[in-house]
């Protein structure tokens, strides 16, 4: 028995599932202030101003350079 030959088109979409929404992430405010988010947050336990407060402390320690 000869395995059928399955046609492929030639060329590829210009936008694919990974690039379509590149360049449109909520910023970290969106997700934070999201309702949903708070949600997730609250059922994992997870406190949004101790969340924030490591937030802040990363970003502090990325402009010194630790």
């Amino acid at each position: 028995m000869t395995p059928r030959k399955v046609e492929r088109p030639e060329t590829r979409p210009t936008t694919t599932r990974q690039t379509r929404f590149v360049g449109l992430e909520p910023s970290l405010d969106e997700v934070l202030g999201d309702p949903i988010t708070h949600k997730l947050m609250a059922s994992d336990g997870v406190d949004l101003s101790e969340l924030t407060g490591l937030i802040a402390q990363s970003r502090r320690n990325l402009r010194v350079g630790l």
